[in-house]
């Protein structure tokens, strides 16, 4: 295991109190329909390094306004990657979703990533199933109705990190 410990002497009490005020805030999202903006949408990997749509698509009207739906997909069974496919569809349901590889995909993602993330915003349906083997942690659902629609005037882009970050 790593030692962490370093990193320890960063922590001030300011710092800690913002953490607790922001954990404080946050509110979970229920299930609805949203308009959203898809800020992110990449092949990235789980924790336990298997392939994953990942997504982040943020909410940009109403009680909920700049909260954040994420999407963490696992994709390694073929019921996994037809709901991957399925989502990236309701995206773009005139063009064909193909899935050959893994590779493939990752650079498939990317052309997608470049054509709808904070050009428009969708009307998304978030859900949940039942699951069976865990029923406190239900499957949550993700389904576009429609768009894309002009980016309502009081929507923010993202800001975009510097790669510096990493030398502070």
């Amino acid at each position: 295991m790593e030692d962490w410990t370093q990193f320890d002497n960063m922590l001030d009490e300011e710092t800690m109190n913002k953490v607790n005020e922001l954990d404080a805030g946050r509110r979970e999202i229920p299930p609805g329909k949203y308009e959203v903006v898809p800020e992110q949408i990449e092949l990235s990997k789980s924790k336990k390094g298997n392939p994953m749509l990942v997504a982040r698509l943020r909410i940009v009207h109403g009680e909920l306004n700049k909260s954040i739906i994420f999407v963490n997909q696992v994709m390694t069974t073929s019921f996994q990657i037809h709901k991957a496919k399925e989502l990236i569809k309701g995206l773009n349901p005139s063009s064909p979703v193909k899935f050959e590889s893994y590779s493939q995909w990752a650079i498939y993602l990317m052309g997608v990533a470049e054509e709808v993330c904070c050009k428009g915003s969708y009307v998304l349906e978030y859900g949940e199933e039942p699951n069976k083997n865990d029923p406190e942690n239900p499957y949550k659902t993700y389904k576009f109705e429609s768009g894309p629609y002009q980016l309502p005037d009081t929507y923010e882009p993202p800001k975009v990190k510097s790669d510096n970050w990493k030398e502070q």
